[in-house]
């Protein structure tokens, strides 16, 4: 079993050179290393698919500094579809809300819509289980699977999957309300 650091070194050497390799993750811990690896990486566009940015993942320093940095330094577009209103006492949401006066044009969240809600639900993704996910640049990605013990797979360099998240965001974003 790979030690924490060892995972960390290999998360960032996967970003780093864009693996093409699909590799898991299955800690808090490991999730952020994954989703901070994603934003420090991303140059143009990230997509979130969360519940309410209320989970630890959110709520970590690394994870919020990345986010913030992402849309700071490199002007990265970061849309965000919750599941439900987002937790407003949130790190993350209290940074995004903070930044967004300045870089409205870097930041949009957004309320899934019953309609959206439904269509994906109607597809019978991850066998009808919740999931959430994360995809930038429209090759890196973070799908997670088991949303309670955070299992999930990500990947630096797979532009097949990362379109087919990316078209699944697109259409419930577009149906969605702001937040």
């Amino acid at each position: 079993m790979m030690t924490d650091t060892e995972f960390e070194i290999t998360v960032r050497d996967a970003a780093i050179h864009q693996s093409p390799s699909i590799l898991p993750n299955s800690n808090k811990k490991r999730a952020v290393i994954v989703l901070s690896n994603i934003f420090k990486s991303s140059k143009e566009v990230v997509k979130i698919f969360a519940n309410r940015f209320e989970s630890p993942i959110c709520q970590d320093a690394t994870y919020v500094l990345e986010l913030k940095e992402a849309i700071k330094t490199r002007n990265v577009k970061v849309q965000i579809l919750f599941t439900e209103s987002p937790d407003d006492s949130s790190p993350a949401c209290i940074m995004l809300k903070e930044l967004l006066p300045n870089y409205s044009h870097c930041i949009e969240m957004k309320v899934i819509s019953k309609a959206a809600e439904e269509e994906i639900n109607s597809k019978k993704i991850n066998s009808g289980k919740p999931f959430r996910f994360a995809v930038a640049d429209h090759r890196m990605f973070r799908y997670e699977l088991n949303t309670t013990d955070y299992q999930a797979y990500f990947c630096f360099k797979d532009f097949e999957r990362a379109k087919k998240l990316e078209n699944i965001f697109d259409v419930a974003f577009q149906k969605s309300s702001s937040v």
